[in-house]
């Protein structure tokens, strides 16, 4: 920095004489003037390409730190819409794509409990609690409803079950008196 500091001033100094030496009709002067000028612009130039590839660099830098987290959050989005609830995304940053990864991890691991309780469900398995998540849980009051319709249908079978049991004993009881 102070070295750049030195050559801006002198620089300065340098196009000050050349302003003077033009003034004074300095021939000689006007001419050098010129190439300092001409040295300064160069310098410029370089300068401005320099930041201009370096802006170019960051930019890039930051999209792809943006984007190919994004990517990878879709992607793992789009296989839960298929029913694949095995995998998980690696959170790595605390900022609102890690925030965005966590809560994406989060609704998959809810979603592999949902599933496991429906296979316990559908193993029979009619004691398991439905758990709600929230008020607004529509999956879990689904599976919920789901359990109650079938515990009322399952005790529905074993009160016709017993009446059928109690019918046949009558008509047992009925065809031996008769036999007799």
């Amino acid at each position: 920095v102070e070295r750049q500091q030195l050559l801006y001033n002198s620089i300065l100094l340098e196009m000050e004489q050349g302003v003077q030496a033009i003034e004074q009709g300095d021939a000689l002067n006007n001419s050098e003037f010129f190439l300092i000028i001409q040295s300064y612009l160069r310098w410029l130039v370089i300068v401005l390409a320099g930041i201009s590839i370096l802006g170019v660099a960051l930019a890039v830098i930051t999209a792809r730190a943006i984007i190919t987290p994004v990517e990878q959050a879709v992607s793992f989005a789009e296989e839960i819409g298929k029913g694949d609830l095995s995998r998980r995304l690696t959170v790595s940053s605390g900022d609102e794509i890690g925030r965005l990864a966590q809560s994406l991890n989060s609704m998959a691991e809810s979603l592999e409990r949902r599933s496991v309780l429906a296979s316990e469900i559908a193993s029979g398995n009619l004691t398991r609690q439905v758990v709600l998540a929230s008020d607004k849980d529509v999956l879990g009051l689904a599976l919920e409803k789901m359990t109650m319709s079938l515990n009322q249908s399952f005790g529905e079978i074993v009160y016709a079950t017993s009446q059928i049991a109690r019918g046949s004993a009558h008509i047992s009881d009925a065809s031996q008196s008769l036999s007799q």
